[in-house]
């Protein structure tokens, strides 16, 4: 390792192929009854932003503070939004949890009729009046863009490809997820493990900050063949 980091033409000249670990069969990990007892109806609070004219979904659900992020293709509602929002509802569920409400501005208008359906889960759409706005996701979309502005601060790069932007939005959004949340419903389960299922792996999801350069393996063509 030399003064400025390790020898990258000797890590491509030298470094060999690892097999690959073992996929280990891990149980989910369900909330303690006593949490789903007193949050097994949530409310779901979802507005659409943008960052560099990107759209992105913001869905936080109300206690449980877990918050999702996902770039949107294009705002269409029945035929972009709805699919983000019913894969949400299908986690929640595989965790006990049953979304019964979705709080969002007159964007959201078309999905009222969608969610009323029973193969969408017959969940209450609410919205709210024209140029108000859903507290709850407004302040996460604010948090989310700060730290947007704070991960840009410590990078060195002028220009940003648009998958690195979308990488840093969903990074920053993804954060706010992997500590207990000090108004939410466990002082030791985080948004993550009580939605995701799983505990945070520090090799895993934290290793590696978002912008970081790495030298990794190339996999043009995976096959299974």
């Amino acid at each position: 390792i030399s003064a400025y980091g390790p020898d990258v033409h000797a890590l491509r000249g030298k470094t060999v192929r690892r097999r690959a670990p073992h996929v280990p069969s891990s149980r989910r990990i369900l909330p303690p009854d006593s949490i789903l007892r007193a949050n097994k109806n949530v409310v779901l609070c979802v507005d659409i932003f943008f960052v560099d004219s990107i759209p992105f979904i913001l869905a936080v659900s109300r206690n449980i503070r877990h918050v999702f992020v996902e770039v949107l293709e294009s705002r269409a509602m029945v035929t972009r939004v709805l699919p983000l929002l019913k894969r949400l509802v299908d986690t929640y569920a595989l965790q006990r949890f049953s979304v019964r409400e979705i709080h969002g501005d007159p964007e959201f208008e078309p999905l009222r009729t969608e969610f009323l359906k029973p193969e969408n889960g017959s969940i209450d759409v609410h919205i709210c009046a024209p140029n108000a706005h859903v507290p709850e996701a407004e302040r996460n979309i604010r948090t989310v863009k700060e730290r947007d502005r704070a991960t840009v601060a410590g990078l060195p790069y002028q220009y940003y490809p648009r998958i690195l932007k979308v990488a840093i939005v969903k990074a920053s959004a993804r954060a706010l997820n992997i500590i207990p949340h000090v108004n939410g419903v466990s002082e030791v389960f985080s948004p993550f493990t009580l939605i995701e299922g799983h505990h945070v792996d520090f090799k895993k999801h934290c290793a590696l900050a978002v912008g970081s350069y790495c030298e990794v393996h190339d996999e043009p063509h995976p096959t299974n063949t």
